[in-house]
């Protein structure tokens, strides 16, 4: 049987150990990271059609739904906008008032949501086509929002037949 000599023993049993003890107070880390890109939408319903009934008095359209969300921590400016009010499809020159009102109906996530501006109107005698209604927020989140238009009767105003159409657009931006 060979032996080893003590010194050598005690030797190894000490380099041993001196690698488990420099394991075992060391460590290591990773860092993992998803960089998700700013994100901010709007979902407009469908287009609408009435047909204007024959009594004085505004046309209603029925309430139009939109769905907005953004991930932007400093939150959203959302702007529902018209350039001209209702004007007759083949001709032009033919107009007719509009009103907008928008209203914010739920929410989710943490941002508060505020109406800076609930309604508006044209006012084609005066020259004034543009009316624009504005919801924000004031951090990430989502919210419905329910858009009212309105085709805004005037007795003064004498109609030709046909169609009259009116185009809303929104636009998404930050504060």
């Amino acid at each position: 049987m060979y032996l080893l000599p003590l010194g050598l023993i005690i030797g190894i049993v000490f380099s041993l150990a001196m690698v488990t003890s420099a394991f075992a107070q060391s460590s290591a880390s990773q860092r993992f990271r998803v960089a998700i890109p700013s994100s901010s939408f709007v979902t407009p319903p469908v287009d609408t059609e009435i047909s204007a009934e024959v009594v004085e008095g505004n046309q209603l359209f029925a309430p139009q739904i939109w769905e907005i969300e953004g991930n932007s921590t400093s939150g959203l400016v959302v702007d529902f906008a018209v350039e001209y009010a209702f004007r007759h499809v083949n001709d032009p020159t033919m107009k007719n008032n509009a009103s907008m009102q928008v209203s914010v109906l739920s929410t989710n996530g943490p941002a508060n949501w505020s109406l800076v501006h609930a309604s508006d109107a044209t006012d084609v005698s005066q020259e004034d086509e543009a009316a624009y209604v504005q919801v924000t927020s004031d951090g990430v989140g989502a919210a419905t929002v329910q858009l009212d238009v309105q085709f805004v009767y005037d007795p003064l105003v004498m109609l030709a037949e046909g169609s009259y159409e009116l185009v809303v657009i929104s636009s998404i931006g930050s504060p």
